[in-house]
């Protein structure tokens, strides 16, 4: 447990909004590898000002004023649409968006001058920002074995059609052999890529390995009956943009409505409006699944510590989750605002299931070496890991039954529970979290 408390303190120090060079170190290190990548595995991008990471020479656009005419003037600016679509089984779902790529390689600012042109003509664009890379990758904020026993889930009596769909760096290819995971269906389209983009001379994991199976492992030791469905939205380095995230959000509501199922979406990634213009595809994804009674989108405040909005937890309808302590006290970490958030719950210490592979995952870092076995489990800390405890104690209500709606679920959940100012409500007796 003391060895547990040590990462937990390390991890909140990482955490510390004020510590930037090594952040900036990891990133501009990421970048570089992207470049080098292959394009199978790659998300090339670039720094905005330095805080946002957006996806480069690319635009996101409203189609709003109709494709032909938008066509035609972002042709005249030097665009073209883009022609590889990389979403996780390559269908496009949301035709009110669509992505442009300059003819030749623009710098951020240039990209933020023909934005401008655009918004004069009439016509909403936005750059495409990288989702989770700015706003989850916290520095040497790695995970940590751990020995902590979780007992095997257990589903209990069958209860009604619910879904929780997981969109995140997809799962673990492992096949367990504790009775962990056992349910969650593994694809081509959904296992975590791992370990693709080796360094030079070692078998290290790639950036963001394992994050969607500790998430999953969260929903299955609060929900162990429930269905879960694990989408991967990023390539390697647990890199993706905007749109990628809201063709996937789509997609799961799509194959929920088709099997009658109910649906909460778990967002455990987020971005902030750039230049004042919040993701135009999370945006049109939001919107279209708003009057939808049956899905329900939960997502992570972000962890920059400050009150500015992250989408899509920002977005009305969506059910924004920050961080607190094993204590129930505000995580340092987590961001927070009056409008912004719904409810926290405990995210520092959180424990949880992981994937076999040597850590940590950048060279040069000052933390020794240290491996992940088969069947690990992990501590770790993040609103990315509040944020699917709510999503599990709202599914297994519905599970419960099967007349509740996700968001009457979410209602019931918060019901009694007391308010922190900035956080919402605060859900107790879910994950203990780890003391720091």
């Amino acid at each position: 447990m003391e060895k547990d408390r040590e990462a937990v303190r390390r991890q909140l120090a990482e955490l510390d909004p004020a510590r930037t060079e090594r952040l900036n170190q990891i990133i501009d290190g990421i970048r570089r590898r992207q470049d080098a990548a292959p394009q199978a595995y790659a998300v090339k991008f670039d720094r905005y000002r330095d805080k946002a990471l957006v996806a480069r020479s690319q635009l996101v656009v409203d189609l709003t004023p109709g494709l032909a005419p938008v066509e035609r003037v972002l042709s005249e600016l030097g665009y073209e649409p883009q022609s590889v679509v990389r979403t996780c089984d390559g269908l496009v779902r949301d035709g009110s968006t669509k992505v442009f790529v300059s003819r030749g390689r623009r710098l951020t600012e240039q990209l933020m001058t023909d934005c401008e042109t655009l918004w004069e003509r009439g016509i909403r664009a936005s750059m495409n920002p990288i989702v989770p890379l700015g706003y989850t990758l916290k520095g040497e904020d790695f995970p940590v074995p751990t020995t902590v026993a979780v007992t095997p889930p257990t589903s209990g009596p069958a209860g009604a059609p619910v879904r929780v769909a997981i969109i995140d760096t997809g799962i673990t290819p492992e096949v367990r052999t504790d009775q962990w995971l056992g349910s969650v269906v593994r694809t081509a389209q959904n296992v975590d890529f791992l370990d693709v983009l080796p360094f030079p001379g070692d078998s290290r994991l790639d950036w963001f390995s394992g994050h969607g199976t500790f998430v999953t492992g969260i929903v299955q030791q609060i929900a162990p009956g429930v269905e879960t469905v694990v989408y991967r939205f990023t390539s390697a380095d647990g890199l993706g943009t905007e749109k990628d995230v809201a063709e996937t959000i789509l997609r799961a509501a799509q194959e929920a409505a088709a099997d009658g199922v109910r649906l909460i979406i778990n967002l455990s990634m987020g971005v902030p409006a750039i230049a004042g213009v919040p993701p135009i595809a999370l945006a049109s994804a939001v919107q279209q699944l708003a009057a939808d009674p049956n899905v329900l989108l939960v997502a992570a405040a972000g962890n920059d510590g400050t009150d500015e909005p992250m989408y899509p937890a920002a977005f009305d309808g969506v059910i924004g989750v920050g961080a607190l302590t094993a204590g129930y006290e505000p995580a340092p970490f987590s961001n927070h605002g009056k409008d912004y958030l719904d409810c926290s719950t405990v995210g520092v210490g959180i424990v949880s299931t992981f994937v076999a592979g040597l850590m940590p995952p950048e060279a040069g870092s000052t933390i020794a070496d240290y491996t992940f076995p088969n069947d690990s489990w992990a501590v770790w800390s993040g609103t990315s890991f509040s944020t699917p405890q709510i999503c599990a104690a709202i599914a297994a209500r519905c599970r419960a039954d099967a007349n509740l709606s996700p968001r009457d679920a979410f209602t019931e959940l918060v019901q009694g529970e007391p308010e922190l100012q900035g956080y919402g409500y605060v859900v107790h007796d879910l994950l203990p979290g780890t003391p720091a």
